[in-house]
């Protein structure tokens, strides 16, 4: 499995490869879902506030704008990573999910939601298509 993490290393490399001041970490927001593999193998393993009536009409949103494949609960083609942060943040929003990101990442195998979601909350750049990913699921 593979680590979208760089990191530029500010400061003085000190004895064994310890940093003296500070690493800055980069999340890698295009990660497709192709390289994404979530540690849900099936529907029955599914979160019950994702099988409601109220989700299903979400997901089948999701499906039918190409978000989300069409037979199941997996990120579609092209989908990036921010993407998915950005549909599980609202979906959460949407079903009153509690603890959305080990929801979502466990759905999903992405890792580190909370800080992507940080990221754009704190600059105001939302990813791409935001817009109509927000007016699928309102």
């Amino acid at each position: 499995m593979s680590i979208y993490i760089r990191g530029n290393v500010i400061g003085d490399v000190i004895e064994a490869g310890a940093v003296k001041n500070e690493t800055h970490y980069h999340y890698e927001g295009e990660q497709k879902a192709e390289e994404k593999q979530g540690n849900i193998n099936n529907v029955n393993e599914l979160p019950k506030e994702l099988l409601t009536d109220e989700a299903q009409v979400l997901w089948q949103s999701l499906r039918d704008n190409g978000f989300i494949v069409a037979d199941g609960y997996d990120l579609a083609k092209g989908v990036s990573s921010n993407q998915a942060t950005y549909i599980a943040d609202c979906m959460a929003e949407r079903l009153d999910i509690q603890n959305k990101w080990k929801v979502f990442e466990q759905l999903w195998g992405i890792k580190h939601m909370a800080q992507m979601a940080g990221s754009w909350k704190q600059t105001g750049k939302e990813p791409s298509r935001a817009n109509e990913i927000r007016e699928l699921l309102e």
